[in-house]
């Protein structure tokens, strides 16, 4: 039986032809703008795009909510308790989001005079919880709308939208080296 402090990953049946996207990180790492860029993608299904700062996620309304069927942790290099929030969140999602339903999104990477975190560390967490790391390198619109169809490859390939593709595969490619399929 899971923990109720434990997102987990399997707790809800799919939406037909609709996929949801969790933005986790703390105040001002630019979730809503990357939510915007998301939706703006042109797909042939739905996606809804649901934000937080912390888990576990509230229980009312519980029953409404669609399953998460991938996380996105945002870590502001500028920002050290964007790195605390993400951390504290890690130990409350099920492992099976680690398991290719889940990303790093490590933002103001081109900043490194501002910068607080060191990116080392971000890499170790990444390298720790086996997730893939997608860094922004600016916020403009472009790179926002880039980042956001990268995204949208990944959960495609993580919700088996993508035939042959799945979780296990790209993380085979990732282990020998092999070029991304993404």
């Amino acid at each position: 039986m899971a923990s109720l402090d434990v997102l987990n990953a399997f707790d809800k049946a799919p939406s037909h032809n609709a996929l949801t996207v969790l933005l986790l990180g703390c105040q001002g790492v630019g979730k809503q703008r990357l939510a915007r860029a998301i939706i703006d993608i042109d797909t042939h299904f739905s996606v809804a795009i649901r934000t937080a700062t912390s888990l576990p996620l509230p229980r009312e309304k519980e029953a409404e909510r669609p399953r998460i069927d991938f996380i996105c942790f945002m870590i502001d290099l500028t920002n050290k308790e964007s790195v605390k929030v993400v951390e504290s969140c890690l130990s409350k999602v099920d492992v099976e989001y680690f398991l290719g339903r889940s990303c790093l999104v490590v933002s103001k990477v081109q900043d490194t005079v501002k910068n607080i975190v060191d990116l080392e560390q971000v890499i170790d967490l990444a390298d720790k919880y086996n997730m893939h790391t997608l860094c922004a390198q600016s916020q403009d619109e472009a790179q926002l709308s880039a980042l956001g169809k990268r995204i949208i490859q990944m959960v495609l390939n993580a919700t088996g939208f993508k035939k042959y593709i799945t979780p296990s595969v790209i993380d085979t490619t990732k282990e020998y080296g092999l070029p991304n399929l993404l």
